[in-house]
């Protein structure tokens, strides 16, 4: 991610981090590393909106899931960002 010159590259390793962690089980810790791999709503990889959104859901915390989730759906999105997750992915979280 260092080597890229887009901002969403170099925040890539928290995302790894997040799936890491939320696959051990540590939900609070992958929220934080997902936070931390999401930029601005319509600049990352909407594929860390997508998992953020389900862990915080299933936390309880749905408005902020749908805030999360909204901003991915959003048409506006630039092809790149939007190819990591599907309209009915997100739908559905």
């Amino acid at each position: 991610g260092r080597g890229s010159g887009y901002g969403r590259d170099a925040a890539l390793h928290h995302f790894v981090r997040g799936r890491v962690l939320a696959a051990r089980g540590d939900t609070a810790g992958a929220i934080v590393a997902y936070r931390r791999a999401y930029l601005r709503p319509r600049l990352g990889y909407v594929r860390v909106n997508l998992e953020l959104g389900r862990l915080l859901a299933a936390r309880g915390q749905a408005s902020a899931a749908i805030t999360v989730l909204r901003a991915a759906i959003n048409p506006g999105l630039p092809e790149s960002a939007a190819l990591y997750a599907t309209v009915p992915e997100l739908r559905l979280a």
